[in-house]
């Protein structure tokens, strides 16, 4: 590994936002090409950085991939945390809150679903990374949902942590193409909103219909 002690600013393009050209540099080459397949050097290019400053930065190709899970699910699990302190707020309406805004973020970072599905599968620290963080915010919803039973505006006889895997799994699927044939446009935000009450609606209210008494 190469120690830089160097400051950043001598040590590569001089300027604001390096660091996010960094990232979002390596966003779509990570997305666009195999990980093993680009180079430090191939990153620091699209960036208009010298290298030094990634080593600085991020130590390694992996501190730089694991930079950018971090500052996508980190900000999901912050979101979490936050809606959590609300007690004032109904478990559907904080779904609905996180599950809108994950999907923003599938719209405004349109390379973070490619690099996702491709760290998911792989071994090692950042492939562990990546699982751990999502697991958090699977236990984070399940959280969510069994306030709504102690609460009342759920009910009672199902497990809230498979039950989270669901939600997530009903929502992402088809927004990443898989396993369906088609894929959710979220790019449109109108369409974001319909498709997460669908899914909630669905969750919520069941598919059964109830025969009115009398």
């Amino acid at each position: 590994m190469v120690e830089i002690t160097q400051d950043p600013a001598s040590a590569g393009k001089k300027g604001d936002g390096a660091k996010e050209r960094i990232l979002a540099a390596a966003s779509i080459l990570f997305a666009r090409e195999e990980y093993e397949a680009c180079s430090i050097r191939d990153i620091a290019q699209a960036a208009e950085v010298n290298s030094a400053l990634i080593y600085y930065y991020f130590g390694s190709k992996e501190g730089l991939l694991r930079a950018l899970i971090e500052e996508a699910i980190g900000m999901l699990a912050n979101l979490l945390d936050s809606l959590m302190l609300k007690p004032e707020m109904r478990a559907r309406e904080k779904l609905r809150t996180f599950l809108v805004s994950w999907l923003g973020v599938v719209a405004d970072r349109g390379n973070l679903k490619t690099l996702m599905l491709r760290t998911m599968g792989t071994k090692g620290s950042v492939g562990d990374l990546l699982r751990q963080r999502i697991w958090g915010n699977v236990q984070r919803i399940a959280s969510i949902l069994a306030e709504g039973q102690r609460h009342g505006e759920l009910r009672e006889g199902f497990e809230p942590e498979l039950l989270a895997m669901q939600v997530l799994l009903c929502v992402i699927s088809p927004v990443v193409g898989f396993p369906f044939p088609a894929k959710v446009d979220v790019s449109d935000s109108e369409l974001r909103g319909r498709y997460v009450d669908s899914a909630l609606e669905l969750l919520f209210q069941g598919i059964e219909v109830r025969l009115k008494d009398g």
